[in-house]
């Protein structure tokens, strides 16, 4: 057992250290990008009144917070960045501001390049969680420091601060100090700050996290009102979905540094992107089950049985045909960035001079190469070496021999770099899958297309009800199907109480399908 837990922990330090390693190298390439990228011209897109363009953010200590986030935000919109703590929301709205720095990617601002302005020339205002307010300057001061600062003059900077004093209804407390207001009223005089400085961009980063619920209902219909009278464009960042829901003409959910999907919140609600939206969106939480697809119909693990639509078997096969040539894509991908990475190496730029194959370099780099990689991919040194140098020129030369380092690289890191280990595993996963004629699925069904039925049919089912609660309009109503808690959503016209049984059905039109292997939702 001793032996055993010390052969465990060794290889979980190996793979730490292959991770860090991996992260070190893919900050080394972001950079190196970033570098080459500030030569190129840089056009911001038509249409768009902020738009980010591959954007990433990755500490010194090599932890990548945001991954090639784009989105390009029309002129008015209201955009709600969601997703649960350290998803990178806050960091992508920071950048923005220009609080943060921009590892690489382009960020525009109304048809300007903004990635170097200063916050102070960005025209933005900002609303942060824990309001900054100065404690021991009024309402007004506080509302007007930012004016002041920018030495606006006194009848302008008087005219605006009433102005938003009037729209967010704290007029009566320009005289007052911070600690002489309540929470919601301190969230309007930073809201009202914002305001002020007559910016074209409004950002806010979690405004009312630190509200009571009641009062940030109200807020919530506050910052919408306020929105549409003023037609500012505006990014929220919130990891309360229901705030995302209500308030957004369009969201981006994020989760671990990634965009997970970008729509309306119709399309997020109705059509997500993969299992982690499916669930982080709807309250309560999508019901997921396990099945398995048999012909056009599917099937559940308890044998029920449910007839889907002609040619559904077909889509299936086409969802994981299209699957694993992305991925095999992606493989390819990889290959070009670990011979991206050799190019920089000293070894490989000793071995060329000015576009030429220095041949006694090459010969001696050839020569370190690995004999039993080489074995694997059917070659050896001798034959490399004749192959290569009975070419003519050293541009050609160099070009074939790119295409062998780059299948050596890849067969020398495939089994130790944490990315391609990752990528093959999935691959493995997805073939397997594709050759299954019965494929593992996972059916999402939200708890309000769960209905009510009064008579059993063969696509229906029947249930006792493990726990009824009653939320004054709706009940939610919780099943235990094969040791998984099912939560329907129902009127409280129909009274159901604890021990119930219960015939119900899912809305057939309304089930979504998901690869348990990508999390994608496959229809």
């Amino acid at each position: 057992m001793d032996k055993e837990r010390k052969i465990k922990e060794h290889n979980l330090k190996a793979q730490e250290r292959a991770l860090a390693r991996e992260r070190e190298a893919h900050h080394n390439d972001v950079l190196k990008l970033a570098k080459q990228d500030l030569k190129k011209p840089k056009v911001a897109p038509k249409g768009a009144f902020i738009s980010l363009k591959n954007i990433n953010k990755i500490y010194p200590n090599h932890v990548q917070a945001v991954y090639d986030f784009n989105l390009d935000i029309k002129p008015n919109e209201f955009i709600v960045f969601v997703g649960p703590s350290g998803c990178g929301k806050s960091t992508t709205l920071r950048m923005v501001a220009g609080l943060e720095d921009i590892t690489y990617g382009d960020l525009y601002m109304d048809g300007k390049y903004a990635n170097n302005l200063l916050p102070k020339d960005r025209q933005i205002g900002m609303v942060f969680q824990s309001y900054a307010l100065y404690p021991h300057m009024t309402v007004y001061e506080n509302m007007a420091f930012a004016l002041v600062v920018k030495h606006i003059k006194k009848d302008e900077i008087d005219r605006r601060v009433k102005e938003a004093a009037r729209i967010l209804q704290i007029e009566e407390y320009l005289s007052r100090k911070p600690n002489a207001l309540s929470g919601g009223q301190c969230q309007r005089v930073a809201l009202g700050r914002a305001i002020c400085a007559d910016s074209k961009l409004l950002l806010m980063d979690e405004p009312l996290s630190n509200l009571d619920a009641k009062l940030r209902v109200t807020m919530r219909s506050e910052i919408v009102k306020l929105h549409e009278a003023m037609g500012k464009t505006t990014i929220y960042v919130t990891h309360d979905q229901t705030e995302a829901m209500t308030m957004a003409t369009r969201i981006v959910v994020m989760s671990k540094g990634y965009v997970q999907q970008i729509g309306t919140p119709e399309e997020i609600f109705n059509k997500p992107a993969n299992l982690f939206v499916a669930t982080f969106v709807g309250s309560p939480s999508m019901n997921l089950l396990d099945a398995k697809n048999v012909k056009d119909s599917l099937v559940l693990e308890d044998g029920h049985i449910l007839a889907m639509e002609k040619g559904f078997n077909n889509k299936i096969n086409e969802f994981y045909a299209n699957e694993i040539e992305f991925t095999k894509k992606e493989i390819e991908g990889w290959k070009d960035t670990l011979l991206d990475r050799e190019h920089g190496s000293k070894a490989y730029s000793h071995m060329i001079s000015n576009g030429q194959l220095r041949k006694d370099k090459f010969k001696s780099y050839v020569n370190k190469l690995d004999d039993l990689v080489l074995v694997r991919l059917k070659d050896n040194k001798e034959s490399i070496l004749n192959r290569i140098l009975k070419l003519e020129h050293s541009e050609e030369m160099i070009k074939q021999f790119d295409v062998i380092l780059r299948n050596y690289l890849y067969e020398m890191n495939k089994t130790t770099n944490p990315g391609i280990v990752k990528v093959l595993e999935k691959l493995g996963q997805l073939i397997a899958c594709s050759k299954e004629e019965e494929k593992k699925l996972t059916l999402g069904i939200r708890p309000e297309h769960i209905i009510k039925e009064e008579t059993k049919t063969k696509e229906s089912f029947e249930l006792n009800v493990s726990l009824s609660e009653l939320l004054g309009s709706e009940y939610f109503v919780h099943f235990n199907y094969s040791g998984i808690d099912l939560v329907a959503k129902m009127p409280v016209s129909n009274k159901i109480s604890n021990g119930d049984k219960v015939i119900f059905s899912f809305d057939k039109n309304r089930i979504h399908i998901f690869d348990p292997v990508t999390k994608k939702r496959v229809l």
